[in-house]
């Protein structure tokens, strides 16, 4: 999104549904339990892309310090006013970024969180090529959503007749996928079983490189 305007208006509409702020609701309450697990001892996360910063106030609670990239720019204005003007503080980085490119050295973040893009990913070699970059920047923790195949899920997209296009993979094809990229999976939560796609992993930064890493 290329305008403060467009952004605005996504923001006001992506979660006014019912069964949307349901999603949102539970999204929310998984992120909180992952945070929980890992605990307190860390201190610094990337989210990327942070879009217009749906996340920023609960990692803000948690008194992370943050650094927020998207490639829009318009999104990484509108969660920086969010962290400055809603969250009062005043700290943290903003950067529009490619998430395939991250301009950060190696082992920046205690924790990477990417949120909502591997659905839109469709190849294997571009996940790995995020996947990649995910476990430069991260030192041990990533969180990321992607859409697990699930045939309720499926047919209803048919149904409705939904024109966005996603992607869905197995655990199994992402758990491979990541552990090609030093990344393990530690833990998965299901936001809605049996009737949504849309899965948390927890993922656990190898300390020593697999010989699958590219």
């Amino acid at each position: 999104m290329k305008t403060k305007e467009a952004v605005l208006l996504y923001e006001k509409e992506r979660y006014r549904k019912p069964d949307q702020r349901l999603v949102d609701k539970a999204e929310k309450r998984i992120v909180r339990k992952i945070l929980d697990r890992i605990g307190y001892q860390w201190h610094s996360l990337l989210d990327i892309p942070c879009g217009y910063g749906r996340f920023t106030p609960l990692f803000l609670e948690r008194g992370l310090h943050l650094a927020c990239s998207d490639l829009s720019g318009a999104m990484v204005t509108r969660c920086r006013e969010k962290v400055v003007i809603e969250a009062g503080c005043t700290e943290g980085k903003f950067i529009v970024s490619d998430i395939q490119h991250l301009p950060f050295e190696d082992n920046a973040f205690d924790c990477v969180f990417t949120f909502r893009l591997f659905q839109h990913i469709p190849t294997r070699q571009k996940r790995q090529s995020i996947l990649s970059e995910i476990s430069r920047v991260t030192q041990r923790w990533a969180i990321i959503s992607f859409y697990r195949k699930n045939i309720f899920h499926i047919l209803e997209r048919k149904l409705i007749r939904r024109k966005t296009a996603i992607k869905m993979i197995t655990k199994e094809e992402f758990s491979e996928e990541a552990a090609a990229c030093n990344l393990n999976l530690k833990g998965l939560y299901c936001v809605s079983p049996l009737f949504h796609a849309q899965v948390i992993a927890l993922l656990e930064k190898s300390p020593h490189p697999s010989s699958q890493s590219s």
